[in-house]
């Protein structure tokens, strides 16, 4: 097999696979601010800005300006690290916490026909295939 040609046929499939279908949910915010809310949720609801900034690989800069957007549109609270003013703990709001919960349950009815539309031995090959990668990332 020629790993690299089948890399590259990868590469080139995937963008399209991703952008194939227009999410409801999402329209409401951004793929960075999906991230940000979904860490969040994962987290008990807080983080300190710095560490979604490490946890995602972003600078702080671009993070603090995808939670100002997610603070205008009310879905996060910042507020001053108590005993160290230049850190921010980014807090979820039940709104933010309510959209998250809609794009977590998009995501699993999307996936839920996709695994049906590949049928019985192809979905659990997939979800085989997709443990493996958890294991190498």
């Amino acid at each position: 097999m020629d790993y690299l040609e089948r890399a590259k046929e990868i590469v080139e499939i995937l963008p399209t696979i991703a952008h194939s279908h227009k999410k409801k949910v999402v329209e409401k915010v951004s793929k960075g601010e999906c991230h940000i809310l979904g860490i969040l949720c994962i987290h008990n609801g807080e983080l300190v800005a710095g560490e979604i900034a490490r946890i995602t690989s972003v600078s702080t800069a671009r993070v603090a300006a995808v939670i100002k957007s997610l603070e205008e549109k009310g879905y996060v609270n910042r507020v001053p690290v108590e005993g160290d003013r230049r850190k921010t703990k980014v807090k979820i709001t039940d709104k933010g916490r309510a959209v998250s919960e809609d794009l977590v349950q998009e995501a699993i009815a999307k996936t839920s026909s996709f695994l049906e539309y590949l049928g019985p031995e192809d979905a659990e090959n997939f979800i085989r295939i997709i443990h493996r990668m958890k294991g190498y990332f």
